[in-house]
């Protein structure tokens, strides 16, 4: 298995960092990371296009609550765990229930 890591970063400062984990079948976006000083300004929406773009595969994440609208705009549905298929539900541990939202992007 093969992470793919995006670290944007200076030599002074840290921007992002995305973290997108394939497997076989899909793949697992485990990290979708922009610095406060340089949120809303399209470089979550990008580095996650960029991914949707290249990655063949369904994209599977658990989001925050309050990300839930950003994942939908970029073609992310909410999925229930028990419709996941039973390799993928193994790498969502669901500790936060009530707090995340799983979301698929095909």
């Amino acid at each position: 298995m093969v992470e793919i890591l995006l670290d944007c970063r200076t030599t002074r400062s840290f921007h992002c960092l995305c973290i997108l984990k394939p497997f076989k079948h899909y793949s697992v976006l485990e990290v979708l990371y922009v610095h406060l000083k340089w949120s809303r300004k399209g470089i979550g929406s990008a580095l996650a296009s960029q991914l949707i773009q290249q990655v063949q595969s369904p994209i599977y994440v658990e989001s925050a609550l309050r990300a839930k609208r950003f994942y939908k705009r970029l073609g992310f549905q909410e999925i229930r765990f028990r419709d996941m298929p039973t390799d993928v539900q193994k790498q969502f541990f669901l500790k936060g229930r009530g707090l995340t939202a799983l979301m698929v992007c095909r």
